[in-house]
């Protein structure tokens, strides 16, 4: 049985070029594995694993989540505190020691509380949890981002070229210990 897997992806405007970019890794994801929910937040966050399964191609995937995935974007400010809140509500007794989640975002919480207690909680329910930051670490934990916080509960990730997406891969798919 192959493991659980759950990827929430940051759609806001700061991260636009890299949104792009995530969701394209979402539909390979999606394309290599059988068991995988995925959701896309900004202030609030929605789940659009039915887009990834009515959909093959990349453009109607994306046209389709940024028409109809319902994410709350009031301020256009991410909420990664209510984001963590919200997913753990949905998710949390669905997640085993062999499901893995993966974060595509950049931790920057716009000043809001970042809940890494919970993030904690999540991850330790979880067998694995990676973070991808499409930020080069040189910017990681300057003015609002808060990856330090996280990267004690996750293997976080510098993805902004090709080499450190194949770092990912390759620790993705490596076996549970």
């Amino acid at each position: 049985r192959r493991p659980e897997i759950f990827v929430l992806c940051d759609v806001s405007t700061s991260v636009t070029s890299a949104s792009v970019f995530f969701l394209s890794v979402m539909h390979a994801l999606h394309d290599s594995f059988r068991k995988m929910r995925s959701f896309v937040f900004i202030e609030r966050i929605s789940e659009v694993t039915e887009v990834f399964a009515k959909e093959r191609d990349f453009k109607a995937v994306s046209d389709a989540i940024g028409r109809d995935a319902g994410v709350a974007d009031i301020s256009g400010y991410t909420d990664y505190g209510r984001v963590w809140r919200e997913f753990r509500d949905q998710v949390e007794d669905e997640l085993h020691p062999r499901a893995t989640v993966i974060v595509l975002g950049d931790a920057r919480t716009n000043g809001r509380d970042p809940a890494a207690p919970v993030f904690g909680s999540i991850t330790a329910k979880a067998g694995r949890t990676f973070w991808l930051n499409p930020e080069p670490r040189l910017y990681w934990n300057y003015g609002d981002s808060v990856i330090a916080a996280y990267e004690q509960h996750c293997e976080a990730f510098e993805c902004w070229t090709t080499r450190q997406l194949e770092d990912f891969v390759k620790a993705l798919t490596r076996e549970f210990v």
